[in-house]
């Protein structure tokens, strides 16, 4: 969740100037989120067992929580609660 942190979160500019994330993802879908700490761990790993590793795809999520969860993770973490909202279209606003 690093991306949500200074300097990454410049480019989130919706949550950082209006403190809001539209996305078309639906209040249930739980995306993986990874830490750039948990993709080290994986790359240690392989480096220290290239064997193990070779010619395999190894899927990284650091967790699985819905989009205002995670929201609302940020913000308690950050000491303002409930100061990002998640704002999710409907198939038909996608389509105007």
């Amino acid at each position: 969740m690093a991306n949500f942190l200074e300097p990454k979160v410049k480019r989130y500019t919706e949550i950082r100037d209006h403190h809001r994330w539209t996305t078309s993802m639906t209040a249930d879908t739980q995306p993986p989120i990874v830490d750039h700490e948990d993709i080290a761990k994986v790359a240690v790993a392989a480096f220290q067992d290239p064997v193990a590793f070779h010619r395999r795809a190894i899927g990284v999520a650091s967790e699985q929580v819905r989009i205002q969860e995670m929201l609302d993770l940020i913000a308690e973490v950050a000491g303002k609660p409930g100061y990002f909202e998640a704002v999710f279209i409907t198939d038909e606003e996608m389509e105007a």
